[in-house]
């Protein structure tokens, strides 16, 4: 089930205000976790995905931005999902596009999902895919998200389908987070979310990813690259943390 998601711009710009107010001069040093998890949004629509222009993360410090077609259907970029795959073995509903793949069972509640359409005019735009709101007042470092591959891609790759065989030597799938100051590209981290390598390895379970490679950013694009052009290109992110200081 879909849903059109109201975008949370007025908290978020609250936050930011609030935090400029005082007199003299001084440093603020604090930690932001985006966990994307908007319970009371989705509380009536369990196992849904919320799909709009773009959403306000939970840290209310950043924007992610989603594309949509003129269906108003997701084209790319970030989505909140709140499906996940308990069981791999059970192939068909569950295991799709927004679920992630964990095979523990614990089953992470809500989480965010990127998706690189291959026609990247249904993408957001460059150097657009997460916007730090207060990059004119204060210093922001990314430091540690976690990943995990969705349960559509991770069946294809280990099991195939249709007109897709399986990973075999050689083959791999990453996601890159790209940094920008100012619009200026600078520094970038990968991770690989599957490599066939003499034996194949795929991420399972939400894993931890370092983002401190980045350095200050003022906006941070998420990149999927694999060598098989047929693959869907998904990524599930679920704790987005920062560091953030403000002087003045």
């Amino acid at each position: 089930m879909k849903r059109t998601l109201i975008a949370l711009s007025v908290a978020a710009a609250a936050l930011m205000a609030s935090s400029c107010l005082g007199h003299g001069s001084y440093t603020n040093n604090r930690s932001t976790n985006d966990n994307f998890d908007y319970r009371g949004l989705l509380v009536d629509y369990p196992d849904s995905v919320m799909v709009g222009g773009y959403f306000v993360g939970t840290s209310g410090e950043f924007v992610y931005n989603v594309g949509v077609d003129e269906a108003k259907e997701h084209s790319g970029g970030f989505v909140i999902s709140a499906k996940y795959d308990k069981d791999l073995s059970k192939r068909g509903e569950k295991c799709n596009e927004y679920c992630a793949y964990e095979t523990t069972g614990k089953g992470r509640t809500i989480f965010a999902v990127y998706y690189q359409n291959p026609q990247e005019s249904l993408n957001p735009e460059e150097k657009s895919g997460i916007i730090f709101l207060g990059s004119t007042m204060a210093d922001c470092r990314p430091s540690l998200c976690q990943i995990t591959n969705t349960g559509l891609v991770a069946d294809m790759i280990i099991n195939g389908a249709e007109g897709f065989e399986p990973f075999k030597q050689g083959d791999y799938l990453k996601v890159t987070f790209i940094g920008y100051k100012n619009d200026v590209k600078g520094a970038s981290v990968s991770k690989d979310l599957a490599r066939y390598d003499g034996t194949l390895t795929v991420l399972k379970e939400w894993t931890d990813m370092e983002l401190k490679g980045l350095g200050s950013v003022t906006s941070v694009d998420v990149r999927l690259e694999s060598n098989r052009p047929d693959l869907p290109l998904y990524v599930c992110i679920d704790n987005f943390n920062t560091q953030i200081t403000e002087e003045n």
